[in-house]
């Protein structure tokens, strides 16, 4: 039992590290609120017509002590679908200050894109790379 616990608190800090202290953060899009999404263009990984990437949205009005979101999205290119795998909140700008939550998906759902959405923006980065 132990062990698993380790192995998944050691996996969260990968990606955690992953996500933040190295990424090339670069604005992409807004969303209807006004709070800028960014990608790290570096993270895209390809498979077959999926892409996963490291998303962040600084938020314009913090949500109680939530000032942004880090974010693994797996998209689905063909079908113009998206998951979220992970999200992290924390308490400052741009994935840093305090660590608030954390939630892996064990179950994804993929989403429907709809157009004219954020999403459907950061669908058509993605999977132009």
């Amino acid at each position: 039992m132990r062990n698993k616990v380790m192995k998944k608190l050691f996996i969260v800090g990968l990606m955690m590290l992953a996500g933040s202290a190295w990424a090339e953060w670069t604005q992409t899009t807004k969303n209807r609120d006004g709070d800028d999404i960014y990608l790290d263009y570096s993270t895209i990984k390809k498979d077959g017509d999926n892409r996963k990437v490291w998303a962040l949205l600084n938020l314009k009005k913090t949500k109680g002590k939530i000032k942004s979101e880090l974010m693994l999205e797996e998209y689905d290119c063909k079908n113009e679908q998206a998951q979220f795998l992970y999200i992290s909140t924390h308490s400052a700008p741009m994935g840093k200050g305090k660590l608030i939550d954390v939630h892996e998906y064990k179950e994804p759902d993929w989403g429907q894109i709809p157009p004219n959405s954020p999403f459907k923006d950061i669908l058509d980065i993605v999977c132009s790379k």
